[in-house]
């Protein structure tokens, strides 16, 4: 019994390496999954479509065409640029002639447009961060304008989130959700289940209409608010790295390329693919005045919506995250001090997409390192 368990496993291993031989380069651009063929099943995604729908009841999501004949390397140090004056709110500060929400679709688009012309993920981190900060929540603006901008902006997000070249398949975000694939080289349904992005936890289940298994290439994006360099001029608190993949409860140690995660396999209709990702409380300051702080948790942008006066907050406090089940967010809360270093109360946040136009929220606050 023994002897055939080990033949089996000698066979499975023979069969990934075959495939593996076999594996096609990455042709770029890539394709982006159409809309039609996403469900989205996300119950932060859902509402945020949903409000869309009711302002916009026609609102279709607009195909993708990359050119990659484009000359991208112009086109990548113009983004650099704008990514050097990016405000954490999701807009390039320099563009004084648009207002925050166009600077901000701007950017989505132009890094979403990088992001298929390269399979590079620093262009899918600046558009998750600029879509989460300085989309989301726009459509309730008092401008019609803006309120149909960003509703065909989250309307398009598929087109954002998934792509493909041949058996290669890409997830720049995370998303709950029901999606299809087929093309010459792969025939794949993927189900995501995740808190996004609340917390990073994900499981992928697969189905193969063509057979039982199927072998593909999965490259899932390493967000870059897990790393300790996010956005220039800005200076995040230093944070060690950590998280786990497990593919039918085993832990795996993949292959990370261009900030991807990449696994090259055989995949079975059973296989349960678990991606842990920690979801970090930064504390932001300005790289050249560390007396005021921002939070920001995962993607989101938090803004500070009860505080007392003439308080700061310590660098060495711990800062507790909750989830309001009704107001259907999460909350930051932490304790303020006085001149004195006394407790004079607490602090309490939530993301800025929520509280654009809470005019009494803060994006910084009073901060002693």
């Amino acid at each position: 019994m023994k002897r055939l368990i080990l033949f089996a496993c000698m066979a499975c291993t023979l069969l990934v390496a075959q495939s593996r031989n076999k594996t096609s380069k990455v042709k770029f651009p890539l394709i982006p999954v159409a809309a039609d063929s996403v469900t989205i099943e996300d119950f932060f995604w859902y509402g945020q479509l949903q409000e869309a729908q009711k302002v916009c009841p026609q609102l279709k999501a607009n195909p993708w065409n990359v050119d990659h004949r484009k000359h991208l390397h112009a086109l990548s140090a113009d983004w650099q640029e704008k990514v050097n004056h990016l405000d954490l709110t999701g807009r390039v500060k320099t563009e004084t002639q648009k207002d925050e929400l166009h600077s901000a679709v701007d950017i989505v688009k132009q890094s979403a447009y990088l992001a298929l012309a390269t399979g590079q993920s620093k262009y899918a981190d600046i558009m998750e961060t600029s879509l989460y900060n300085g989309v989301c929540g726009w459509q309730n603006s008092d401008n019609p304008d803006n309120v149909h901008l960003a509703s065909q902006t989250l309307a398009d997000m598929s087109g954002y989130a998934f792509a493909t070249s041949k058996e290669h398949l890409f997830v720049n975000l995370y998303i709950t959700s029901e999606m299809h694939v087929k093309n010459k080289q792969l025939d794949v349904k993927m189900m995501t289940t995740t808190s996004t992005p609340w917390y990073y936890q994900m499981m992928f289940q697969f189905l193969f209409p063509r057979g039982k298994e199927e072998h593909m290439v999965l490259h899932l994006r390493m967000p870059n608010w897990l790393s300790n360099n996010i956005l220039p001029n800005f200076k995040y608190n230093h944070y060690q790295l950590k998280y786990s993949l497990l593919l039918n409860g085993i832990a795996l140690k993949p292959e990370m390329k261009d900030g991807y995660i990449v696994l090259d396999r055989v995949w079975c209709d059973s296989d349960i693919l678990q991606l842990l990702l920690p979801t970090p409380i930064r504390r932001v300051t300005l790289a050249n005045n560390y007396n005021e702080v921002a939070l920001q948790k995962g993607p989101l942008l938090y803004s500070f919506i009860s505080i007392p006066e003439n308080t700061f907050i310590k660098a060495i406090d711990p800062i507790h995250s909750d989830f309001d089940k009704h107001r259907h967010t999460n909350t930051l809360s932490g304790k303020c001090y006085d001149d004195s270093m006394h407790v004079a109360g607490s602090f309490r946040a939530e993301p800025y997409l929520f509280n654009r136009k809470n005019k009494e929220a803060r994006i910084f606050i009073p901060f002693k390192p």
